[in-house]
């Protein structure tokens, strides 16, 4: 486009703008600071909400510090009004906090000394995101010639012709400063900084309409965006009929019951009385003998109780017998000549008092009571006496005991 197409435009869009809007006057009086605040909150807001939310600012903390160590949650439900909220919470936060850690107090009026250049470079430095901060600050706090320009603002000129698409990555239009003098400059920051706030708010407003119509330009009205509808799930297909069940087999009890249904509707059928004609008395009817209406109905008898199930008391393992030892059968023993069993036990306990050496006696020769009485008339004198049987031998533990006596063992007489 064009310079003097452009200067055309700017000058059609100024006269439309007056017409059907009113210049707002920003307040003076404020420092620095507070400019540069104000100018934070009144990007991309209209002007009585900008000031509304600085007069709450104000009143809600007591200095610009406390306002810094606020969260970003908290600023943003303060500056509920705005259009972002969240956005001018964060840059102010941000500018807060950059003056801060370059000065360490928020007295900045020092730059009204500087040079015009070197005091933007600085505000930029403190707030690099937005280019309408720095040009507020150059018309209504260092007393320069700029037109503040945000988000808004650019896409209303944007669609109105004055404007380029170039333009909005510059963050600024030119020769729109230079389209009305210096003295002029706030009163046309003002119109078109309300033209581009209620163009993105309502763009059926009759400000916007109006002079959209009037530049012979059609409003496209962004269409809202589909709510996301769930996709409709199909309904899986029925399953194939399954084929009919095989009738049953009519059991003998069926066939016995279906003779005899016809005769019972007989019998209801006869005991129904035909309609009586006027004045003659009803008789009652008796069913025919032989049918089962004249047999009484047999109650069933009722259903015993059942019996309680027996509780069965746990097994006990079985434990297996130990083998049965076998006795030893007991020992037998046969001796010649063997004296009495009191010889024998007076034996043994002289045996025991024997010489502590542990020597063993000589055997001694059978009593005189043992010895067998010689016959008169013998001449021939008796041989010595046999010597003494052995111990007997310790019974097994579970064999019988030994003979108690020698008794019934033959003696023989000595030769």
């Amino acid at each position: 486009m064009s310079s003097s197409n452009r200067g055309e435009r700017i000058e059609t869009l100024q006269k439309l703008l007056k017409k059907h809007y009113k210049p707002i006057a920003i307040p003076t009086g404020r420092n620095v600071l507070e400019n540069l605040i104000y100018s934070c909150l009144l990007e991309d807001a209209k002007f009585e909400v900008a000031d509304e939310l600085f007069a709450k600012a104000q009143h809600e903390y007591h200095d610009w510090n406390e306002a810094r160590v606020t969260t970003i949650t908290e600023l943003a439900e303060l500056f509920a009004i705005h259009p972002l909220p969240v956005q001018v919470a964060v840059r102010l936060k941000k500018a807060l906090q950059a003056i801060f850690e370059a000065r360490y107090s928020y007295d900045i009026e020092d730059l009204l000394k500087l040079n015009l250049g070197k005091a933007i470079e600085t505000v930029e430095a403190w707030v690099p995101t937005s280019k309408f901060v720095s040009a507020f600050m150059q018309q209504n706090a260092f007393g320069g010639h700029a037109i503040a320009i945000d988000n808004s603002t650019m896409q209303a000129l944007v669609s109105t012709g004055v404007a380029q698409s170039v333009d909005m990555l510059k963050g600024s239009v030119s020769g729109l400063d230079r389209a009305v003098p210096k003295a002029k400059g706030p009163e046309l920051f003002s119109l078109v900084h309300q033209f581009g706030v209620e163009f993105i708010a309502d763009r059926k407003a009759p400000g916007v309409q109006a002079i959209m119509t009037e530049l012979g330009i059609e409003i496209a009205i962004p269409k809202p965006a589909p709510k996301p509808t769930r996709p409709v799930e199909k309904a899986p297909p029925a399953p194939p009929p399954a084929p009919p069940a095989p009738a049953p087999l009519a059991k003998k009890s069926d066939k016995k019951d279906a003779g005899k249904e016809p005769a019972k509707e007989i019998a209801k059928e006869a005991a129904v009385p035909p309609p009586a004609a006027k004045g003659q008395a009803v008789k009652p009817i008796t069913p025919p003998k032989g049918t089962q209406a004249d047999k009484p109905a047999v109650a069933a008898p009722p259903a015993k109780p059942a019996a309680p199930a027996k509780v069965t008391p746990p097994v006990k393992p079985v434990i297996p017998a130990k083998p049965s030892i076998p006795a030893k059968p007991p020992l037998q023993i046969h001796v010649k000549n063997a004296t009495k069993p009191d010889a024998a036990k007076g034996d043994a306990k002289s045996g025991s008092k024997s010489d502590p050496k542990g020597k063993t006696p000589p055997p001694k020769t059978a009593s005189k009571d043992v010895a067998p009485k010689s016959n008169k008339g013998d001449t021939k004198k008796p041989g010595k006496a046999p010597p003494p049987p052995p111990p007997p031998a310790k019974p097994t533990k579970k064999g019988p005991p030994p003979p108690a006596s020698n008794k019934g063992i033959a003696k023989k007489k000595p030769k």
